[in-house]
């Protein structure tokens, strides 16, 4: 049920969520307009699932839960293990809100035209699907709901529970038009880490209040009005952090950790801090008429879902750092993360001759930097054999996804190598090609993840490529890229790559 539900989930976000329909009869003399109007909308099907912007996090939850417990079904002992609930629950509640957000989609759509809006079949299979998901995950745990009954666990599932129900309302609107707490990346994850949350260490809820609390600052932004649903949002924020604080603060032993730990923390909690800060400013001169003349506006470092992602690599680098945590990946690799998504948040607000970097991205920037210095230090300088070949493929990869985000190639080249929009699916691919890059550099004994990642990859690739209906040249070369790496894993499980040399006679090297 757990897969079926995922796979439904996910089927569902390329179909239609929300259909119009207008009735020509009702306009008399005005039926031609009509009828181009109903051209415009194409007959009836106008927003499909992935029109929504909750639709990337849905179907990455639906992606992972699919995995999941197709691992689960293939090896049944690790299904305690396994966070089947929680993928569920994140899967269902993005399932719901795509369909929220595509509905209020088009209420703006057809507001004054006349126009009746309907659900359409993508929004009823995705439903069904979210229900199927629901009902699954509560009868695979129904075991496990009496060990919630703690005072932190409940009062953590009450909060995440109001969090999930009130990012499903109105958080800002700019005149008439109202948005949705959900369609913020930082809400997104919220919502993840909040779901996550009952259950967990304390400091969790920290995490899902300052993603709360970095959603009602995005409510702001570039001239929004806050509504009731971001007031309730704050309120829920502090209660989270209430909630962490309550069972007191554990003083880390600072004398026993190195100068370079307590520096790498400073600059991952400084780069958190400066996402609250203005990223993007634009002024308008006084000679501009209207209500712009002379106004100035600012976006916070938050609006893009590259700061949420930059922010929760900073905390596992900050957590790795304090805690001692040995399952959070390597500080070098987190510090690539945080560069590369710092950087393209750079470009993504310095593009265009109207708007000037505010003074939180070059405190953002300066934090990146020195993240970046010290976790390089601690490198050591890679062997060169064969190895280094996925590795290049791996930066091959980066080369062609990450400048596409970027906008600094020419006219034509973006027609090129873009495949696929900016989105969680696609940070995700380059977080995995930067793990990947790590499995090639350790030289891990067991080689299955080294065919696990590229097939990952390929898959995200996928996702984009069907939502296109089309395979691009960007799309063709990441998918041989994937390939090549599958190959080169292949031969390094069957013979290694490390005992591979150039033929004597093709040596220059003794010329």
């Amino acid at each position: 049920m757990l897969f079926l539900g995922g796979a439904l989930l996910l089927v569902a976000l390329y179909l239609p969520w929300q259909r119009i329909s207008v009735d020509p009869s009702e306009f008399g003399d005005q039926r031609g307009s009509v009828d181009s109007l109903l051209h415009l909308f194409g007959g009836s099907d106008l927003f499909e699932g992935w029109n929504s912007g909750v639709a990337p996090a849905a179907a990455l939850a639906a992606l992972l839960l699919a995995g999941l417990s197709a691992v689960a079904f293939a090896r049944p002992a690790l299904t305690s293990r396994l966070p089947l609930g929680r993928c569920a629950l994140a899967a269902a509640y993005f399932g719901v809100a795509v369909a929220v957000d595509t509905r209020l989609q088009g209420e703006l759509a057809v507001r004054g035209i006349g126009a009746d809006l309907h659900f359409a079949y993508g929004a009823y299979l995705g439903l069904g699907g979210a229900a199927a998901l629901l009902l699954a995950a509560l009868a695979l745990r129904r075991a496990e709901l009496p060990k919630l009954r703690s005072p932190f666990a409940l009062t953590a599932a009450i909060l995440t529970a109001g969090l999930l129900l009130v990012s499903l309302v109105p958080w800002s609107q700019f005149r008439d038009f109202e948005y949705t707490g959900i369609a913020a990346a930082t809400a997104q994850m919220a919502a993840v880490v909040a779901i996550c949350t009952p259950g967990a260490p304390r400091s969790l809820a920290l995490v899902a209040g300052l993603f709360t609390a970095a959603s009602f600052s995005v409510a702001t932004t570039s001239g929004l009005e806050r509504t009731y649903g971001a007031w309730l949002g704050i309120g829920l924020a502090i209660g989270f952090a209430v909630l962490a604080l309550s069972g007191g603060i554990r003083r880390p032993e600072l004398e026993r950790i190195p100068w370079t730990e307590l520096v790498l923390s400073a600059a991952a909690l400084l780069l958190v801090t400066s996402f609250f800060l203005p990223w993007q400013e634009v002024c308008y001169s006084a000679e501009d008429l209207g209500t712009s003349s002379g106004l100035c506006v600012s976006s916070k470092g938050w609006v893009s879902e590259a700061a949420a992602g930059a922010a929760i690599l900073a905390m596992a680098l900050l957590a790795g750092a304090l805690g001692r945590l040995d399952r959070l990946p390597p500080r070098a690799e987190l510090a690539a993360g945080i560069a590369l998504l710092v950087t393209t948040l750079g470009f993504q607000f310095g593009h265009g001759g109207m708007f000037d970097l505010g003074y939180g991205f070059w405190i953002g920037a300066a934090c990146a930097a020195v993240i970046a210095v010290l976790a390089a230090t601690s490198l050591s300088p890679p062997p060169l054999d064969a190895r280094l070949a996925p590795i290049a493929l791996c930066l091959a990869y980066l080369a062609v996804v990450v400048p596409t985000w970027w906008g600094v190639l020419s006219f034509d080249a973006p027609r090129f190598f873009w495949f696929a929009p900016f989105s969680w699916i696609t940070i995700a691919g380059a977080l995995l090609a930067l793990t990947l890059i790590r499995l090639w550099l350790e030289r891990p004994p067991d080689t299955r993840l080294l065919f696990v990642v590229p097939a990952l990859i390929a898959t995200l690739a996928g996702l984009d490529l069907a939502r296109a209906e089309g395979i691009s040249w960007g799309g063709g070369i990441v998918l041989g890229l994937c390939a090549l790496l599958a190959l080169f894993a292949w031969v390094e499980n069957a013979r290694g790559l490390g005992r591979l040399h150039v033929p004597e006679i093709l040596r220059i090297d003794r010329l």
